[in-house]
């Protein structure tokens, strides 16, 4: 998926109570409150971790499945490897050591200790309502 410029939520909701996202039509129009940048979400930092460039997404993802893979029981990382799709280095538990690097980088980014907590503890991820200033590509290894 790749998104670019500022997306504008609607608040309607349709059949199935899901928020409708469509392009931002006129410069003039004013930028909702609700929009954030997304350089001010710890995901997003966390997604981009090692910048938004192409060049950037192999690096990122391995931070990113190393972090999520503590949320991982041994039976959902043999699923996952068994696929054929993910490397053993990458479902691999971030160690102390990589975590305090993350969250180094994370707070140079402009994450504040609060949001790098919330990520360490999570309940859900959230991209919601974020203005994205360059394309940004999440995609699953095959994808």
């Amino acid at each position: 998926m790749t998104l670019r410029g500022l997306l504008r939520l609607d608040r309607r909701s349709d059949n199935q109570g899901t928020k409708q996202a469509t392009e931002q039509t006129t410069e003039h129009d004013p930028e909702p409150a609700w929009i954030k940048p997304a350089a001010t979400n710890p995901w997003y930092l966390l997604a981009t971790i090692h910048g938004t460039h192409e060049e950037d997404r192999e690096r990122n993802r391995l931070v990113w499945n190393r972090f999520m893979s503590k949320w991982l029981n041994p039976i959902q990382r043999k699923n996952l490897l068994d696929t054929g799709r993910y490397t053993e280095e990458e479902l691999t538990r971030a160690d102390k050591e990589d975590l305090n690097r993350i969250k180094k980088q994370l707070l140079e980014r402009g994450a504040n200790n609060q949001q790098v907590s919330e990520i360490s503890d999570v309940q859900w991820i959230s991209l919601s309502y974020l203005k994205f200033d360059d394309d940004v590509y999440f995609a699953s290894p095959s994808g």
